[in-house]
């Protein structure tokens, strides 16, 4: 594990749990240890470990692809999808990376229901071409906004980034980067539906469709943020 992993997971124990402590008071967990931290965040599932996960590569997931060829249902083109009458997805969904997290999975999306753009944190800066795009392109009505507690943008803190990128590239970040550590988790969805508002590219009428909600990982509820 880099060291600079497990000195933040240590230096930030305490506020991996203080944001969320309403979500998962039951739950008691050390993250004392690294690789404790690092499980809670990342739990393995029945048919993974520790080892395959570290040792996955691309090429493997290359020759994963290529002994599949016969399971494979073609696609339609643009053209194609057109003439049956496919509508595309009008709702676009901003939501975590975090790979405990699919939105597909938490609001029941059936295939090609939504757009759904993940980045770290769920913050919204990175997706302002995106959306444009998606709405010139296509046309969008409405946008979510959705972080999740326990997040992982919880745990890290921005100037432990900064230095990591600066240790291999001096100077290339200053104090002002940002790299989306969330403090208090309500108020960065406020922020980002402000980032998204202040946007000079984001129509009017889809800037008042947008809404900011936070996915609680353990009651599987998403609830709304004013």
């Amino acid at each position: 594990m880099p060291r600079f992993l497990s000195r933040f997971i240590r230096n930030r124990k305490d506020s991996l749990v203080a944001p969320v402590a309403a979500s998962v008071s039951s739950s008691t967990v050390s993250y004392s240890d690294p690789k404790t931290a690092l499980a809670a965040v990342i739990p393995l599932s029945s048919t993974a470990s520790t080892k395959s996960l570290s040792q996955l590569t691309v090429e493997n997931l290359l020759e994963r692809n290529k002994s599949r060829p016969k399971d494979w249902a073609a696609i339609p083109t643009l053209t194609e999808a057109a003439a049956t009458g496919f509508i595309p997805p009008r709702i676009i969904v901003i939501s975590c990376c975090d790979v405990r997290v699919h939105p597909k999975e938490f609001l029941y999306l059936e295939h090609a229901e939504a757009f759904v753009l993940e980045t770290v944190g769920g913050h919204v800066a990175p997706c302002i071409n995106d959306i444009v795009t998606l709405d010139g392109f296509i046309g969008v009505r409405e946008i979510m906004i959705i972080h999740h507690t326990d997040c992982g943008a919880l745990v890290y803190k921005d100037e432990t980034i900064r230095e990591f990128a600066n240790g291999y590239s001096p100077g290339s970040v200053d104090e002002t980067t940002s790299f989306g550590a969330i403090e208090d988790l309500e108020q960065s969805v406020r922020d980002d539906i402000t980032i998204l508002k202040s946007s000079a590219i984001i129509r009017k009428e889809l800037k008042d469709a947008t809404r900011g909600f936070i996915f609680d990982i353990k009651t599987g509820l998403v609830s709304a943020v004013e």
